[in-house]
């Protein structure tokens, strides 16, 4: 006999022989049994039994089920038989959880005083889901970057991830809503890792002029339709180019003041990226080489425009204010030849402080002071302007897919103004504290006010104290950030020996003992610390500050904030200590030329904001705008992060592309991903709430962002980036339509 019928026969009966010992098979069921099923739902699974003995029939009974699970009839029922063999019949199963809870039985199916065939039935009954997305293109953002098709989210919480018919299955119940999203993508909603979101509405206030080369405000250029009139720089993007432009803006406010003696504000003035102005040094030259308000001569430049306005500039980065006599005269700062009785003395570097002041710069506390005092003036004169400019804060951020936003540096009223407006019904956004008291070297003050705005917000999940501030230096682009080696090229005031110890090397607000108390201070009542530092020994004085203070408490990270020229010591430093960091990321692009030009030069402007070096070493950051400093964009965050391009504006000409080349250090380039983590996943873990949020997994709260495209499939094409609409965003279950989605994105370019 050949060898190959054999080896069939001895197959064949081999199958038989099985077929004999196990004469009557249950299937598993179809659909399998789900993890969960909504109560109030009704469900079917069927078993199929397979009859393999030949003309034999069996009676049949189940057992082993209850309630919420009930025998149910279905086509080709088995019914109280089993057909005669080979046959198969079917056996179903409904599943109608009426409550809550967990449910583990055991079918049984009874044939001919056999031992029962068995099957286990575990699942748990939930809720049914008050929404689920199906038809989505949803980027999770867990530890696998997994994608899914829909998300079931029941109150403010997710409950189910994955397929359409999975989460169909699971958790729909009678009144769910269900809602086909045909291909939008969803994201975990942005989280800020720093900004300041009411400075941002504040210089929508009108009374604010207009005087930046940066598109903060996200307003329409002149070739956008939205821009009604061509010459409005008020209400569309028309950057000040030079010092003139910007003196001019000064004076049309003041030719249209309503009373001679009306104050002028400015804000976003910035003499690092202006162009070719007057007397120039040398002739062709830009930015600190011309005039300008730095130069030590903002007091009389200003005076020279009014001697009855008070005029008050506020500057870019927030660190610098000037001021005319007159506004100076408001303020009554202690050793300025306006001195008046109780007058108010710098907290930092004080003979310089006083120095600059009479010389119409106010720098770092000052400032503050001076902007503060400036809101204020504001609101007194129009109590309603407070609420106006929160409520476009508010609507900016949600409108660019922010689900979390942060006041930077809040005082007690600030505090209380955010949780105030937290409370309101369908707030969008949770919203991030950082308690700031400028009139205080040390935080105690700070602490002691958070402290009581926590307490009075025990049951308010909207807003959050989430560290203590301090500062250790001011901003590089201002020539106050605080550095080991001379700044590339200095101008004056900084280089008068009269002001300032030479070689001049910034200035430095709070030092390592100071970071160390503050950080001590900040742990015993359960807080962060978070520290703003730019110059590269403010870095080493705040990783050293926090270091010293001890480990925080459980559940307390440190902040780094900014961390823009961090060394490979410095992010091994963070790494180990496991603080949070957030870069700047805007800056490069904005900033990256200027710097590289005029102010730290080429090897240091290379180093700034080396988010590619901690990426590879495994750092999680965060990436943020410092809004009003830059942008208050994620998208474009990402795409700077991504490209490390550097603006090179037509009036600011570029000496040497191979000094200051348009990518600046594309070695610290990151990826599309690397940065909607960080501005998702690591952004909350720097704050400690990746538990809660970041991430779309079952469990956290339902905040995600809607957007027209996925971003993370333009890897190879960043530039698409541009063209994503913002559509919504969803926060702890609720849905904020962008009433902007269907317009073009003003990408601030």
């Amino acid at each position: 006999m050949p060898k190959m019928l054999v080896s069939s026969l001895f197959l064949f009966f081999c199958i038989q022989n099985a077929l004999a010992q196990v004469p009557v098979i249950l299937s598993a069921p179809v659909p399998a049994i789900a993890a969960h099923y909504a109560v109030g739902s009704t469900r079917t699974v069927i078993y199929t039994v397979t009859n393999n003995v030949p003309n034999q029939s069996f009676p049949l009974s189940i057992a082993g089920i209850s309630a919420p699970i009930s025998r149910v009839s279905v086509a080709n029922d088995c019914g109280k038989s089993i057909p005669r063999g080979p046959s198969t019949c079917q056996l179903g199963l409904q599943i109608a959880p009426a409550s809550a809870g967990k449910v583990n039985q055991v079918l049984k199916v009874n044939y001919e005083g056999r031992a029962p065939l068995t099957s286990k039935i575990g699942f748990t009954s939930v809720p049914p889901a008050t929404l689920i997305y199906i038809n989505a293109k949803i980027e999770t953002i867990d530890s696998h970057l997994s994608t899914a098709q829909s998300v079931a989210i029941t109150g403010s919480q997710i409950t189910g991830v994955g397929s359409n018919d999975a989460m169909l299955e699971q958790f729909q119940g009678p009144a769910t809503i269900v809602s086909n999203l045909n291909g939008t993508t969803i994201l975990p909603g942005f989280i800020a890792t720093h900004q300041h979101a009411l400075g941002w509405g504040a210089f929508t206030d009108r009374n604010w002029v207009d005087v930046s080369s940066v598109n903060v405000l996200l307003k329409p250029p002149v070739d956008d339709a939205r821009c009604i009139v061509k010459t409005d720089y008020q209400s569309c993007f028309i950057p000040v180019q030079t010092q003139a432009d910007v003196n001019a803006r000064i004076q049309d406010a003041i030719v249209n003041a309503a009373t001679i003696d009306a104050p002028i504000y400015g804000f976003n003035y910035d003499p690092s990226r202006l162009g070719h102005g007057a007397n120039c040094d040398p002739v062709d030259g830009v930015a600190f080489q011309c005039d300008n308000f730095e130069n030590g001569q903002a007091r009389a430049t200003l005076d020279a425009m009014s001697a009855t306005h008070p005029i008050l500039i506020a500057s870019e980065s927030g660190h610098i204010t000037y001021v005319n006599t007159a506004y100076l005269r408001i303020l009554n700062i202690c050793g300025t030849d306006v001195e008046g009785p109780n007058c108010i003395m710098p907290i930092y570097n004080i003979d310089e402080e006083k120095a600059m002041a009479n010389l119409g710069q106010l720098n770092e506390d000052l400032s503050m002071y001076a902007e503060e005092n400036a809101g204020l003036a504001i609101s007194t004169a129009d109590p309603l302007s407070g609420a106006v400019i929160l409520k476009k804060a508010i609507d900016v951020m949600q409108q660019h897919g922010f689900t979390l936003i942060q006041e930077g540096a809040a005082n007690k009223g600030l505090m209380e103004l955010w949780a105030e407006a937290s409370r309101l019904p369908d707030f969008p956004a949770k919203v991030a504290l950082f308690a700031l008291e400028p009139s205080e070297t040390t935080v105690n003050l700070a602490v002691n006010e958070a402290l009581e705005v926590q307490a009075n917000n025990k049951n308010n999940p909207n807003v959050f104290i989430a560290a203590i501030k301090m500062l250790a230096d001011g901003s590089i682009q201002g020539y106050s950030g605080f550095m080991s080696m001379p700044y590339f090229t200095l101008y004056a005031p900084f280089t008068d020996p009269g002001i300032f110890a030479q070689p001049y090397l910034g200035l430095f607000d709070s030092n390592q003992a100071a970071i160390t108390a503050g950080a001590e201070t900040a742990h015993r009542a359960h807080f962060p610390l978070a520290v703003h530092q730019n110059g590269d020994v403010a870095i080493q004085n705040a990783i050293n500050g926090i270091k010293a203070a001890g480990a925080p408490p459980p559940g307390v990270r440190d902040m780094l904030v900014h961390f823009s020229l961090a060394s490979e010591a410095d992010v091994d430093a963070a790494l180990e200590m496991g603080v949070g960091s957030t870069f700047l990321m805007e800056n490069i692009y904005y900033y990256g030329l200027p710097m590289c030009q005029q102010v730290i030069g080429e090897s240091r402007a290379r180093g700034l904001y080396p988010a590619g070096m901690a990426a590879r070493k495994g750092l999680r950051f965060g990436l943020h705008s410092d809004t009003p400093v830059t942008p208050p964009d994620p998208l474009f965050a990402i795409w700077v992060a991504k490209t490390r391009t550097t603006q090179q504006p037509s009036w600011y000409p570029n000496q040497d592309l191979s000094t200051c080349p348009v990518v600046m250090a594309p070695n610290e380039s990151i990826s599309i991903a690397q940065g909607i983590k960080a501005f998702t996943i690591d952004g909350a873990w720097t704050y400690g709430l990746d538990k809660e949020m970041g991430s779309i997994e079952v469990g956290k709260e339902a905040n995600f962002v809607f957007l027209s495209a996925d971003p993370l499939s333009m890897e190879n094409t960043p530039n698409e980036l541009k063209n994503i609409h913002v559509l919504a965003t969803m926060y702890r279950g609720r849905y904020h339509a962008n009433p902007h989605a269907l317009e073009a994105p003003i990408w601030p370019e």
